[in-house]
């Protein structure tokens, strides 16, 4: 609890800094990446992509001890203001709106014989919605290359997901927390300079409320994970 506390206070502290600076200037960022969850000891019925309980039974009750979820294409919107602290150094802090989710394949055998008659795949998709808050350092390292270190605070507002994976889906934490890095540069463009990023970003702690899937065994996890870029306006 005293650790949330610090971590609540330092936010608002760096917050209130940057925005209260006259000297600063607004960042604008659309995002578009690749976003899927990594997992610890899922049960087999959520991790595999043919579901052959009807061939094989014993597949059941078994989990998959690690893996991931395929990715799915998700984008987002953050506004930020900046604060130069140094010529080599800048502080951020941004609040905007960010999509996370995955998507797999459910497969059914209707029949013990397999055949392509007897077997139904089923795409599914789960989508996460968060509003987010990044607490971000920019280093310049060389002719306008930076690299953006930051810190990132998620609230879930909603979520969708295809019935097979509701019980996952209603199993996440409403908040998430996760560092972040990325590369980029700035070009100038008509008195205002033009950002391009290659950000990559993981959670920092399990978002899974699932119990163990077998009796003293490890309890189920999961971290979002995205990778892809960012482009914005600095002015």
């Amino acid at each position: 609890m005293m650790r949330k506390v610090i971590l609540l206070f330092s936010i608002v502290f760096l917050a209130g800094y940057v925005f209260a600076q006259k000297d600063k200037t607004w960042n604008m960022k659309l995002g578009l990446y690749a976003s899927k969850i990594v997992f610890e000891n899922l049960p087999s019925e959520y991790s595999v992509t043919v579901y052959d309980s009807l061939i094989n039974p014993s597949n059941m009750g078994k989990i998959a001890e690690r893996g991931s979820f395929d990715t799915r294409l998700n984008g987002s919107l953050m506004i930020y203001k900046e604060k130069v602290l140094k010529n080599w150094l800048s502080a951020l802090v941004g609040v905007g709106y960010r999509q996370r989710g995955y998507r797999s394949q459910k497969g059914y055998v209707t029949s013990p014989t397999a055949s392509p008659n007897g077997f139904i795949k089923k795409d599914i998709e789960v989508s996460l919605r968060y509003l987010s808050t990044d607490i971000a350092l920019r280093f310049y390292l060389y002719k306008h290359w930076y690299l953006l270190t930051t810190g990132r605070f998620d609230l879930l507002v909603a979520k969708k997901s295809t019935q097979e994976h509701e019980y996952l889906a209603n199993n996440i934490k409403n908040f998430d927390i996760s560092p972040s890095i990325a590369l980029g540069k700035e070009i100038a463009f008509k008195g205002y300079a033009l950002l391009i990023e290659y950000e990559v970003n993981r959670s920092l702690h399990n978002i899974s409320t699932l119990p163990p899937a077998i009796v003293n065994f490890s309890a189920t996890t999961f971290r979002n994970f995205t990778y892809g870029f960012n482009v914005g306006i600095k002015f």
